[in-house]
């Protein structure tokens, strides 16, 4: 499917590369894991897990559509 036929909702999807995102999550995932280990506990409430998810997954937008827009010919 050619990008100019496609619907505004599905321009965007495609732009944020969502099949890219998990060589962006799994080391970070993996370093909280190692950061946990090694303070030997997890201090973070549910309160700031769900604020560190929504700010790793904003950044990570925004990081992917700069790259793409710099991309662009």
């Amino acid at each position: 499917m050619r990008i100019e036929s496609m619907r505004p909702t599905a321009r965007w999807w495609y732009a944020l590369e969502p099949t890219s995102w998990p060589k962006v999550f799994v080391p970070a995932l993996f370093g909280q894991a190692v950061g946990a280990a090694t303070a030997g506990r997890l201090s973070m409430g549910a309160s700031e897990l769900h604020r560190a998810i929504w700010w790793g997954t904003f950044t990570l937008s925004a990081l992917v559509l700069a790259v793409g827009l710099g991309g662009r010919k």
